[in-house]
């Protein structure tokens, strides 16, 4: 195995193991503090730049979402005040919103398989509201339902928009394409409790 494959085998395994820690409700089994690996280059050329690019971006959006779980749903985060709490929401929140910007910036026109690239990340709302959703809910873990806040319910919201967009969209391609969906709703996407969206 050559050296740059090596280093994406290996940093491909880092994001399934950081994208499912929130899911999952565990720490991360590859800890940063293990890892002397560096970053492999991203490529010049411009029909391969863009699938470089996503993957860090992905990998740093996987951090953000291990994160989550590590300041705000762990049994230790559980300890603290709802003033800490307001701030790491409003940190993490600010930090997904920087990344959906970069990420809605990303220059794809020249891609290898545009085809391919757009199915495969045409879920990315999905996930990114879902994400969201958690962020916002994790201010009380109450499971009442008057107390629900403004922006959790508008990311639940949002985040339901976007999955019956992009279901809609996928199920008039062919079956490879609406699998591609599943994946991302079975491994892309957090879990988080059912909220009910109505506006009267």
């Amino acid at each position: 195995m050559k050296r740059r494959e090596f280093d994406v085998f290996f940093w491909s395994i880092y994001f399934s193991d950081k994208s499912t820690v929130l899911s999952l409700g565990r720490t991360s089994t590859i800890q940063d503090l293990d890892v002397d690996i560096e970053p492999y280059a991203i490529s010049s050329d411009p029909g391969r730049e863009p699938w470089d690019t996503s993957m860090w971006m992905f990998i740093d959006y996987a951090r953000i979402q291990a994160s989550i779980y590590e300041n705000l749903y762990s049994p230790a985060s559980r300890r603290r005040s709802t003033e800490d709490r307001q701030i790491i929401v409003d940190e993490t929140a600010k930090q997904l919103s920087n990344w959906l910007e970069s990420w809605n910036q990303l220059d794809t026109s020249k891609v290898y398989n545009k085809k391919l690239f757009d199915h495969t990340f045409g879920p990315v709302d999905v996930s990114y509201y879902s994400t969201l959703t958690l962020v916002y809910h994790a201010l009380d873990l109450s499971t009442s339902i008057s107390i629900i806040s403004e922006p959790c319910f508008q990311a639940a919201k949002r985040g339901l928009q976007s999955h019956v967009s992009v279901h809609a969209q996928y199920s008039l391609l062919e079956p490879e394409s609406l699998a591609f969906f599943a994946v991302w709703y079975v491994s892309g996407t957090t879990k988080h409790p059912p909220i009910l969206v109505h506006e009267g």
